[in-house]
């Protein structure tokens, strides 16, 4: 079967182009960031999933255009572009690591020459991770499905206010922690790196990554570079019905400490017990915000971003890798998918924070901790 040939389904109805103000989307995804939203990061997300054989490219234009129609804040309608093999890790990292300009372009997407490997790139603002699932879904034509609870309609006990001054006082006193690491030569300018590793058992879960992401830590070197002594881990969650998926934004996220002694049963405990941070306003005010992260930006932060999609599942789907966005110094991001072949583990790192070498070692060091904790 050829990427233009698919099995017998019935033609989409013609779907035109939709006519998007690619201006307002912009300012709509960036005042979701808000005050929290670093000035010096592109704020892009990305989903790689790979099928066990060619899909049906031949209407893919009518369903883009279809689901930018039911969802105007993706931006101005994106083009899929067709990338070839020798090319494939070089275009999908400057995908995820491109700015967004003033063009209204927030949703980006890439396909294998031979239509069996998709990557989806989107403003954070726009959506989440299981909103990437949705747009892939729309792309390939094919639903998917995540198995990610979500937290409901769970609240902070703190206000915003309340939170934001404890976060930068916690910033001047107490940094989090840093994975130390060394600057490529001829770093700047070049787009963020992207590594996964498969881990077929399907046994890892978010708890077990944090646990072993904590342990590699207390025994990392330390150098300038290395902050504080907190471990902060930050996670986020969807507020969605479990089982469902759109290309938007319901998003809460997590902010948690662990203790370098802490084992599995601990780290899981801290999870379970931890509270969503409060929803903060969609506004940048008035540019104070930016400002104020940009001034503190070597203190704020955390020590690693965990995002953790659940067990995906849908026609074909063989594997699915995430990579949040990172911000902050030394910054780490892990992603976590699992379908049913397994799980992947993803790592994003920044050149001019690692070294290629340090970041296959963390990334190696997460997938031997991962299957040895018991």
């Amino acid at each position: 079967m050829t990427p233009a040939q698919g099995p017998d389904r019935p033609p989409l109805a013609p779907v035109a182009v939709p006519e998007v103000d690619g201006a307002e989307a912009l300012r709509m995804a960036r005042a979701v960031v808000g005050l929290y939203g670093d000035p010096d990061v592109t704020w892009g997300i990305s989903l790689e999933a790979t099928f066990d054989a060619p899909v049906d490219l031949a209407e893919v234009g009518a369903r883009i255009n279809a689901l930018v129609a039911a969802h105007p804040h993706l931006g101005v309608v994106p083009t899929l572009q067709v990338v070839g093999e020798d090319e494939w890790t070089d275009v999908r990292e400057q995908s995820a690591s491109a700015p967004f300009g003033d063009d209204g372009h927030l949703v980006r997407l890439l396909a294998s020459q031979d239509a069996t490997t998709f990557f989806v790139t989107a403003h954070h603002g726009v959506c989440d991770g299981l909103g990437l699932i949705a747009i892939m879904s729309a792309v390939v034509g094919r639903p998917l499905a995540s198995s990610a609870r979500g937290v409901g309609e769970r609240t902070s006990s703190r206000g915003f206010l309340l939170s934001s001054v404890l976060r930068l006082a916690e910033a001047i006193v107490a940094p989090p922690a840093r994975f130390s690491g060394t600057p490529e030569p001829e770093a700047a300018g070049r787009p963020e790196r992207l590594r996964q590793l498969r881990e077929p058992s399907g046994t890892v879960n978010g708890a077990r990554v944090c646990a072993a992401l904590n342990s590699i830590h207390a025994s990392w070197p330390r150098r300038g570079t290395s902050g504080g002594r907190r471990f902060l881990v930050v996670m986020g969650a969807s507020r969605r019905v479990p089982g469902e998926t759109a290309p938007d934004r319901q998003t809460a996220y997590f902010r948690i400490a662990l203790k370098p002694q802490w084992g599995l049963d601990e780290v899981r405990q801290a999870l379970r017990a931890a509270e969503p941070e409060p929803t903060f306003p969609e506004t940048s005010a008035g540019g104070i915000g930016p400002m104020v992260t940009r001034a503190l930006k070597n203190r704020l932060g955390y020590t690693v971003n965990v995002s953790n999609l659940g067990i995906v599942t849908g026609e074909g789907l063989v594997s699915m890798a995430m990579f949040p966005a990172v911000n902050g110094p030394q910054a780490v991001g892990v992603g976590l998918v699992s379908t049913t072949h397994g799980s992947t583990l993803s790592l994003r790192t920044r050149r001019s924070d690692f070294s290629d070498d340090e970041a296959q070692t963390l990334l190696r060091l997460v997938e031997e901790r991962v299957g040895s904790t018991p």
